[in-house]
């Protein structure tokens, strides 16, 4: 409880009703945007939303499909789970996702002995660290206004 009164001391800086909100929370707002879909259904929606939500699932479909028909194919698709995650996660995310797995892969490529033994604790101790790096920022943002 004291950590969440550290970090968040007005609650409404979470929502944004008293201004922009401090912490966007991109997840955040789509869980409830997934929610609402739920809960309402497609006719809820903007018609051009209509529209999206099923393109993007036909696209998942025929990826997938593609993948088990064509097997030899597969090696040349995007997958559509990371596709999805792409298309969700913020783009800082995807994009340090993305050169994180470029350095693996060349790292991988020239000593794949010491990458098979150091690319996980490195990227685990990364993302443990910008985690940290995160809560640290939020507490000396509070504590400076």
């Amino acid at each position: 409880m004291l950590a969440y009164f550290l970090l968040i001391p007005d609650a409404f800086a979470l929502t944004g009703r008293a201004g922009p909100p401090q912490f966007a929370a991109p997840a955040a707002h789509l869980f409830r945007a997934i929610a609402e879909l739920l809960q309402y259904g497609l006719d809820h929606l903007h018609p051009l939303h209509r529209t999206l939500v099923v393109a993007g699932a036909i696209g998942g479909l025929v990826i997938a499909g593609a993948e088990r028909l064509a097997p030899r194919a597969a090696r040349w698709l995007p997958s559509a789970a990371g596709l999805g995650l792409g298309l969700f996660l913020p783009l800082s995310t995807s994009l340090a996702m993305g050169i994180g797995a470029a350095i693996a892969a060349i790292a991988t490529a020239r000593r794949s002995d010491v990458a098979e033994r150091h690319v996980w604790p490195i990227s685990a101790g990364l993302l443990g660290g910008e985690s940290l790096a995160g809560v640290v920022v939020a507490v000396v943002n509070n504590f400076m206004q």
